[in-house]
């Protein structure tokens, strides 16, 4: 899958990586012939090389609408999110929280969004007082955050007692057993 491909031409600095700089506002602007065509190497050694999609499909965390959603974008989560924060009066420790997004997960592995961030929440809260520092990890253990989080929480003993159903008791109980585990 693409997902899994590996660029292997660097993509030039104007379009800051995958994530289109600045805010696209509609799908046209992301379909500009003027950006790149990167070249992914896919694991079984073929090549593909992409148009606009490869925007595209970062651009849908910002305007879910690409999509037919109606969900709001990850700028307007922040924005409100930080509008919380501004809204701490006595200066305690909410106020302090929004002057700084990290980004963890898998699409905070996408080159440049910490700087879309910026220049985004820079755009939406024109007003605030204070910088807002964005920053996206870019450990090696990111790539595998995941996996790594997903198989200690299945190596806990609690977990596997609550959330599992053992064939032994399935078959004793039947379909219940799942519903009294889920419900």
């Amino acid at each position: 899958t693409a997902a899994a491909a590996t660029p292997t031409t660097a993509v030039p600095a104007p379009m800051e990586g995958v994530v289109a700089g600045g805010r696209a506002p509609t799908t046209t602007a992301l379909t500009s012939s003027s950006t790149a065509r990167p070249v992914y190497t896919l694991p079984d050694g073929r090549t593909i090389q992409l148009g606009f999609e490869h925007l595209r499909s970062s651009e849908v965390l910002f305007q879910p609408a690409l999509l037919g959603s109606r969900g709001v974008g990850m700028v307007d989560m922040l924005c409100d999110v930080l509008k919380v924060c501004d809204g701490d009066r006595d200066g305690g420790s909410l106020r302090a929280l929004g002057d700084f997004v990290l980004g963890m997960g898998g699409s905070s592995q996408l080159p440049g969004l910490g700087e879309r961030l910026v220049h985004d929440l820079r755009h939406r809260l024109p007003t605030r007082q204070r910088e807002v520092y964005v920053s996206c990890l870019h450990q090696a253990e990111r790539w595998h955050a995941a996996w790594v989080g997903g198989s200690i929480l299945a190596c806990l003993p609690s977990f596997v007692d609550n959330n599992f159903v053992s064939r032994a008791e399935y078959e004793e109980v039947g379909p219940l057993a799942i519903s009294k585990r889920c419900c």
